[in-house]
């Protein structure tokens, strides 16, 4: 099975010794990170159904791991929107104490200025 957890194309063999044969094999080089992935599909019925419930097994495992991730990305996102609330609240708030600081101030301010006239 693939190393690199990436789905492998069946493709047909392009060369000359080999022009009826498909094959698996890993859409990214080893040099680009993939794993190089490589295994012919013979003709044997026994040999192609297990190869294929391999790879439908590669391809569920890889499936539930998307479901686990997107589980738990979507936990995240709920806890940063509960977050968020949360700060909303916090930053209304001190809005509101700021605006009666400000007025306190201006009270404050007014009345200074009715004592030095």
């Amino acid at each position: 099975m693939p190393k690199c957890d990436d789905f492998c194309r069946m493709r047909n063999s392009r060369s000359t010794l080999n022009s009826t044969r498909r094959f698996f094999g890993c859409k990214v080089s080893n040099k680009n990170g993939g794993c190089d992935y490589f295994t012919w599909i013979d003709s044997s019925p026994v040999t192609v159904d297990h190869q294929f419930f391999g790879m439908v097994s590669c391809l569920m495992n890889n499936f539930k791991d998307g479901e686990n991730l997107c589980d738990r990305l979507k936990k995240k996102l709920k806890d940063v929107e509960e977050e968020r609330d949360t700060l909303s609240e916090k930053l209304n708030d001190c809005e509101k104490k700021l605006t009666a600081l400000k007025q306190k101030f201006k009270e404050v301010k007014t009345r200074e200025e009715m004592c030095k006239a």
